[in-house]
């Protein structure tokens, strides 16, 4: 783990903190997508399978730059993008907020879903 840091493989601005914020960020997204894929939801270990593929692939897809509907997805794409250069703060507030949203949204949908379904 302290390797790269030897090495000098890790550079950039910023140092640990925005490695810890990406990781709070996405953190959220990955949460929410167990949660729809967990037993009690899907029913089946193959469906949930299915919805954690097709919920990784379609966040890593919707979050690419010009897709139709970025908003759809955790913002983990967009988090990557920022801390490829330099983020201001603005930017760190808005994607923060849109985690904190979407995992927001996840958790109503699975709180539905989860007393429908017992």
């Amino acid at each position: 783990m302290v390797l790269p840091w030897v090495v000098g493989g890790i550079t950039g601005p910023g140092g640990i903190g925005p490695g810890l914020w990406a990781h709070a960020a996405s953190l959220a997204g990955a949460v929410g997508l167990g949660a729809l894929a967990s037993r009690p939801i899907t029913r089946s270990t193959l469906y949930g399978v299915a919805v954690l593929v097709t919920g990784s692939v379609l966040a890593m897809v919707l979050g690419l730059d010009g897709s139709v509907a970025p908003w759809l997805a955790p913002p983990l794409m967009a988090v990557a993008r920022h801390l490829a250069g330099r983020p201001d703060s603005a930017s760190v507030v808005a994607l923060t907020g849109q985690a904190a949203l979407w995992a927001a949204v996840v958790g109503l949908v699975y709180a539905r879903l989860r007393r429908t379904r017992s």
